[in-house]
């Protein structure tokens, strides 16, 4: 049952040094002292109700082969439906390991190697991972940024012409983006899946962020926005960011076409990946079922960090852009007026602000000048960021350029 609102204190602090944390507990984070606001996790104590009843199936002693719970699907469509209005056809529901692993099987299932597929960077880095790294080419199609207005939009012309061009297999959609934070509009999605059902694209939504919408935006989800050009689309969901339970690994691909639905089950059941995890399901039913009031919670301490760190920004570093997120729990911030370089702005921000943030260039070339920060985080922690961020690059940016090495400064990994 939903835990009383006293119970969400998001100001407490979470000692995560001491478990295998990519964020906190890495040798760097540690040695250097640094603050970690880059991967996309939550520094927040998961929903008691999630804890709650992980303890309880703890609590048997055997933890042999389990078939999916009953009301698993139920209580997925029954979230999405509350939260979005969306009406999920539990026919279309294919449960996957993860959300990168889904679009991995997704290539895997509608291309061949050599096949062309198309991103739009900057993006989630491992968009660039999942193609390439399966032998199939890689198509770029930039996001266009509007610096006056700290905006994104899609280059539907280019996209055109990559499309004619060189004829891809597929294409991988971000929605909400990761990192500049747009959700896409209706008419936006349906002139994108206009042109995929045109040239015969398979279109792969990530809407692993699809929870996060900030207050005066909404999120359509692709498979209702193009209800008339289902066929060649696929939506992937999840509970991971949701809930903060990454770690867990668990997500729900959308497949209206049953042809495709059938392709996509033969491939996860070829790479042996059909059973979820036993603890994975238990806290994603609790999740879905008893989590939704620390959820609302949850967003609005991030919508009230989002609005914290933008009066900072601009108050304080107003020639730093920071994009205008409508949704997600990330900061997109542009450096480009700092008059430096990339490798100097990154050695101000991890040698002198002692913070650790995503380097822009892990999303690719459009992301130089950039740094993405995450905002779930108790806002003491985000203040203190906020601070050392401001100091660090007015000094850097006050004292000019100096010799720094890309290589030396430069952290491409990325996680989340």
């Amino acid at each position: 049952m939903p835990a009383d609102k006293t119970m969400y204190d998001f100001d407490i602090p979470v000692d995560r040094s001491k478990i295998n944390s990519i964020k906190w507990g890495t040798r760097d984070v540690k040695q250097e002292g640094l603050i970690p606001l880059s991967v996309a996790d939550m520094d927040f104590a998961v929903d008691e109700s999630i804890l709650g009843a992980m303890r309880n199936r703890i609590g048997h002693p055997v933890f042999g082969y389990e078939f999916p719970p009953a009301d698993l699907n139920d209580a997925f469509c029954a979230w999405q439906s509350r939260r979005h209005g969306f009406t999920v056809q539990q026919e279309s529901i294919v449960h996957l390991p993860g959300v990168v692993n889904g679009l991995a099987m997704s290539i895997l299932t509608f291309s061949k190697p050599g096949d062309g597929v198309v991103i739009q960077p900057p993006v989630y880095p491992p968009f660039f991972g999942v193609v390439s790294n399966n032998a199939r080419k890689l198509l770029l199609n930039p996001l266009q940024y509007h610096v006056e207005s700290r905006t994104w939009s899609m280059d539907f012309g280019g996209l055109e012409k990559i499309f004619a061009d060189e004829q891809p297999a597929m294409m991988l959609l971000c929605n909400p983006h990761n990192p500049v934070g747009r959700v896409w509009r209706p008419d936006e999605l349906k002139v994108l899946a206009e042109l995929c059902r045109r040239y015969d694209v398979i279109l792969i939504s990530d809407d692993i962020h699809s929870d996060f919408i900030l207050e005066n935006h909404s999120y359509t989800p692709l498979i209702e926005a193009v209800n008339h050009a289902t066929q060649g689309c696929i939506q992937i969901l999840s509970p991971a960011k949701t809930f903060n339970i990454p770690g867990l690994g668990m997500a729900f691909a959308l497949v209206p076409d049953p042809e495709h639905k059938h392709a996509l089950l033969k491939c996860v059941k070829r790479l042996g990946l059909s059973r979820q995890n036993t603890m994975a399901r238990t806290a994603v039913l609790a999740a879905y079922e008893h989590g939704e009031e620390w959820f609302k919670e949850v967003k609005a301490y991030i919508e009230k960090n989002h609005q914290f760190f933008n009066e900072q920004m601009d108050n304080l570093l107003p020639w730093a852009r920071v994009s205008k997120a409508e949704g997600s729990f990330l900061a997109w911030i542009d450096f480009r007026e700092s008059g430096l370089s990339h490798p100097e702005i990154a050695y101000a921000i991890r040698h002198q602000a002692k913070l650790l943030l995503f380097d822009g260039l892990s999303f690719g070339e459009e992301g130089r000048f950039f740094f993405r920060l995450n905002l779930a985080c108790p806002r003491t922690l985000l203040r203190e960021g906020a601070v050392n961020l401001v100091r660090a690059l007015t000094v850097a940016k006050k004292q000019g350029p100096s010799p720094v090495s890309l290589e030396n400064v430069v952290d491409k990994r990325c996680c989340g």
